[in-house]
């Protein structure tokens, strides 16, 4: 009886992680969307990093304000809060669309601003 469980929950486990795997596998490619502390930025290397993770950018990168101006890159600052639209490349995540937000979004207040929708 507790063999019989045993492998139950050895197949059971084993089938789910093959599941986890293929569908992880599967998103690779897909938009990312953050909102994040911007935690360091170096405008040489086209590098900054957010919520402790490494985010690039290229000449194709939109860069507004929360209100969906343009601005430059030289606006933000490390402690900044910023949303992101990017996405993976090769090993590397690419920002697509970059804005600088005033503070934290709480989801209450995400609909004052149309591009977190």
């Amino acid at each position: 009886m507790v063999k019989s469980i045993f492998r139950k929950g050895i197949t059971f486990g084993t089938v789910w992680m093959i599941i986890f795997f293929a569908l992880t596998y599967a998103s690779g490619g897909e938009k990312i969307r953050l909102q994040g502390h911007l935690m360091g930025l170096n405008l040489e290397k086209k590098v900054m990093i957010v919520n402790e993770g490494l985010f690039v950018w290229d000449e194709k990168t939109v860069i507004n304000n929360h209100e969906g101006s343009p601005i430059t890159i030289e606006k933000f600052k490390p402690d900044s809060w910023v949303y992101i639209e990017g996405e993976k490349v090769k090993k590397q995540i690419v920002i697509r669309k970059i804005y600088l937000l005033p503070k934290y979004i709480g989801g209450k207040e995400r609909y004052r601003y149309p591009f977190m929708q």
